[in-house]
């Protein structure tokens, strides 16, 4: 009786990972600084990223991944 319960409890949990909401209104990309500092903001999605490192930075390199992922840079 105890595995039965534990079975349908593990069931239930895994169930409810496929169905709870996996997506995220705004993605953090991260900025790279002559200077050898790092900034963070968030996007929706890469053009606005580009176009927002752009308009903000006037050196640096734009990373969708704070160790790699390069989008940008000027």
């Amino acid at each position: 009786m105890k595995k039965v319960r534990f079975l349908s409890l593990a069931a239930i949990l895994a169930l409810g990972s496929f169905v709870a909401p996996q997506s995220v209104s705004a993605y953090t990309y991260h900025v790279s600084l002559p200077d050898g500092s790092h900034e963070t903001f968030e996007a929706e999605n890469s053009a606005e990223a580009v176009h927002y490192f752009r308009e903000h930075y006037k050196d640096g390199v734009l990373m969708k991944r704070s160790n790699g992922g390069l989008l940008d840079f000027q």
